[in-house]
Order: structure tokens, then sequence, then C-alpha cells
């Protein structure tokens, strides 16, 4: 319970640029509601490159598991 006027205290477990808020003073909460977003388009881009390098390696590591042709070798 809250009580009118009491600040309270908030924080996130990574820092960012809030890009949306949820609540508005006077609202009522409950445990889990969320609050707030945090910016995370930085983060979907890297996760989406590393996502393609990981691609990029199982694909390698399949062609080395195939085997390799004596035309590779130096």
């Amino acid at each position: 319970v809250q009580s009118e006027g009491e600040a309270v205290a908030i924080a996130a477990p990574v820092s960012g640029l809030v890009a949306r808020v949820h609540v508005l003073t006077g609202d009522e909460v409950k445990r889990g509601d969320p609050l707030f977003e945090i910016d995370d388009r930085e983060l979907r881009a890297q996760l989406n490159s590393r996502e393609r390098a990981l691609a990029t390696a199982e694909a390698r590591l399949e062609r080395l598991r195939a085997g390799t042709r004596p035309e590779d070798l130096p």
C-alpha cells in the first residue's frame, strides 16, 4: 500500500531510455504489472547480428563435419 504523496524509488536491471510508460499518477498497480518499457532497439540489433554470426558459424561447422575435400587443402 502506498500512501498519497509518498515518493517511490524504482529501478530497472538495465540502463536506457524509457520508451513507454504504462501507468499514470494515481493508478493502482499490482505486483508484476509493467510500469514502463526501456527502449530495446540497440539490444535487438545486437541480437540480430549475433544470430547471423551464429548461423554462419553453424554452417561452417557443418561443412567441417562433412569433411575436407582434397581441392580445399592448401
